[in-house]
């Protein structure tokens, strides 16, 4: 999802006198006020004139504490109000000369300290910042190309994405199930719902107007959860795949081919024997029941990229061992109660039928075992 957002000066804060309050307006309202094509975007020229009227999209700089305010505000801590206390103390009246220099000087090394890691933690801070620079996607002269956020300027037409920070605070122009990440705005801790709809009253609330988005939040991503156990541990502390790397990799496709092949082949290859030994009722059964042992024993294989499904932790999940078991039961019951048998049109199997159609539906699971073997030999683990 893609929204087109345009940069709106002061945004956030109360409209003043003669100024615009940007949420109440319509979208073609908001572009006529900043003289914007919503298709376009603004010329190179315009962008320019605006950059030199306004200037960098940026926040205003905070002046720093001096170095000599930071000292002193080492000496607002409690254990350095007592060394100072005794420090004195020890002058005058114990007159222990020695003693009392010794803890002032102690003082004036915890205060120095204190203010070189203050300057180290400010400095790493600051050098973060600088590495990390917010791009924004504009559409300039009728194309869309990415420019860092502080080039932006009243006027841009944006488009943002799920999982992007807002480079800027905006009226939204187009939007479809957008959902943005306010807490550290508003406090709300859940991402609110946004629409291109206009919201009436000029001192409505900042996290009220959904029309708007606002500078350093971001757009949530929205997702659904496939599945039938809980998620593999770790799981939300793995990092992200880079951008332009795709989910399925090219030995994952080969993976999964290899394992439609293997599920066809063995379905296949049991409905062929058992139509020429048992006749055709018996053989749709039979394959009916392969192909339902291959995706149950397959699913139990992918719980988990490379441990082995023999491992202990396969089953420590109470709802995936249910659901598990659950399955198998079903697929019992279909080919021995009467009504599943009629809604199915499947038939009893003996034993041996169905050991021969677990038999060729394990061919799968050894076939996982043997790649999640080759994969934890690979990443050097046991």
């Amino acid at each position: 999802m893609t929204s087109g957002v345009a940069d709106t000066p002061k945004s956030g804060q109360p409209p003043a006198a003669g100024e615009h309050a940007w949420h109440t307006l319509g979208v073609d309202q908001v572009l006529h006020s900043e003289g914007v094509d919503g298709q376009r975007g603004l010329s190179s020229a315009e962008a320019a004139e605006r950059a030199r009227r306004f200037g960098p999209n940026e926040f205003a700089a905070v002046r720093g504490e001096s170095r000599w305010h930071a000292f002193f505000r080492q000496y607002r801590d409690p254990m350095q109000l007592v060394l100072v206390a005794a420090g004195i103390g020890s002058l005058y009246p114990l007159k222990q000369l020695g003693t009392g220099i010794l803890l002032i000087l102690l003082t004036l090394f915890n205060a120095v300290e204190g203010l070189h890691q203050e300057g180290k933690a400010t400095a790493a801070v600051s050098a973060l910042q600088k590495m990390v620079i917010i791009k924004a996607k504009v559409r300039r002269d009728g194309q869309l190309t990415e420019i860092p956020a502080g080039q932006l300027v009243p006027g841009d037409v944006v488009a943002i994405e799920a999982g992007d920070i807002v480079p800027a605070d905006g009226r939204l122009l187009q939007a479809a199930t957008l959902e943005v990440d306010e807490s550290a705005l508003t406090g709300e801790s859940l991402p609110v719902a946004k629409s291109t709809d206009p919201v009436a009253g000029a001192d409505t609330a900042l996290g009220d107007r959904t029309d708007m988005v606002y500078m350093n939040t971001m757009l949530s991503i929205q997702s659904v959860g496939l599945g039938y156990s809980k998620p593999a541990a770790g799981l939300m502390d793995r990092p992200p795949l880079p951008p332009g790397r795709p989910i399925l990799t090219r030995a994952l496709i080969v993976w999964l081919a290899l394992v439609g092949l293997v599920i066809a082949i063995g379905t296949l290859s049991v409905i062929s024997w058992a139509e020429h030994v048992h006749g055709l009722a018996i053989a749709r059964t039979m394959g009916m029941v392969t192909f339902a042992l291959f995706l149950l024993f397959f699913s139990i294989e992918s719980k988990d990229q490379r441990d082995s499904a023999f491992s202990l932790d396969t089953f420590s999940d109470r709802t995936f061992v249910v659901t598990t078991i659950g399955s198998f039961v079903l697929l019992v019951l279909s080919t021995v109660l009467d009504i599943f048998q009629v809604v199915m049109k499947t038939v009893r199997l003996d034993v041996r039928q169905w050991l021969i159609c677990a038999a060729v539906a394990l061919s799968i699971v050894v076939a996982a075992e043997i790649r999640k073997a080759v994969l934890r030999r690979t990443a050097g683990r046991p």
